[in-house]
């Protein structure tokens, strides 16, 4: 059956994405209205496609549930952070840089008759002991299992979550390989999209990249929104407080908490 689409104060004219504008992208003439038609070459992947679901009474939390529900095969390549690490390099995409990336096959199985120790001293050796870095599990999503590591002039300072560095003795480095280890046989939490929870076990160990004026802070986070790749808004945070949401141009929107001091984002 076929959905008819009316047009109301929340529909975009104008969503350009890779220069197609995707607001109006294969809209038959009579639904367009004043959109305009595009003519340029664009693929929509199906295995992102949730218009069956939409009956336009939609809030934000009902478009966040049909996301986490969607089944659609490869899905989880794009939440693997592994898959991810491995494959932005191929298409020329500045990342920060990865010290390590293995999945929960790719560390060698401890034996003692083959003198391989366990899983969380074969990490511990893995670990970077000299550059700062950051830490997660490919399979999990916010700070879950988040590790933070800083080495200056001889002191090791640690923040688990992505919260506030503090000094810490080498027995903390241990209980970094030891998340990671028991991080490879634990599932993402109920609340996880399908996608992620299909994503295999593994971590990511990359280069820690920092805010200029506030590096022992808890760390300076952007979520960002994409919608078909653009990207829509995002949520700017440092620890778990909110500074505020940004428009696509950085410009901080106007929100009911909006501080002074976050209208607008550091200047580096």
């Amino acid at each position: 059956s076929k959905k008819n689409w009316i047009k109301t104060k929340f529909t975009l004219s104008k969503f350009e994405s890779m220069g197609v504008n995707l607001a109006a992208y294969r809209m038959p003439p009579s639904e367009m209205d004043d959109i305009g038609e595009n003519e340029e070459p664009f693929e929509l992947y199906d295995n992102f496609n949730i218009a069956a679901n939409i009956t336009g009474n939609e809030n934000w939390w009902d478009l966040v549930a049909y996301r986490r529900e969607l089944d659609s095969p490869g899905l989880n390549f794009y939440v693997d952070k592994v898959a991810q690490k491995r494959w932005l390099p191929t298409i020329d995409m500045p990342t920060p840089r990865p010290f390590l990336c293995r999945y929960a096959s790719e560390i060698p199985t401890p034996s003692a008759n083959a003198g391989i120790p366990s899983n969380v001293k074969t990490i511990f050796t893995m670990l970077p002991q000299e550059s700062n870095y950051a830490a997660k599990p490919s399979h999990t999503s916010c700070s879950d299992g988040v590790w933070l590591v800083k080495y200056v002039d001889g002191v090791t300072k640690v923040a688990a979550g992505g919260g506030i560095m503090n000094e810490v003795g080498d027995e903390a480095l241990e209980t970094i390989a030891r998340s990671l280890a028991t991080n490879l046989r634990k599932n993402p939490r109920e609340m996880e999209s399908i996608a992620l929870k299909e994503v295999t076990h593994g971590f990511v160990v990359e280069e820690r990249f920092t805010g200029l004026e506030a590096d022992d802070r808890a760390a300076m986070e952007f979520k960002i929104f994409c919608f078909w790749g653009r990207v829509w808004i995002a949520n700017w945070r440092r620890g778990h407080n909110r500074f505020g949401l940004l428009h696509r141009n950085g410009t901080v929107v106007d929100w009911v908490a909006k501080k002074e001091k976050h209208e607008s984002l550091p200047d580096w």
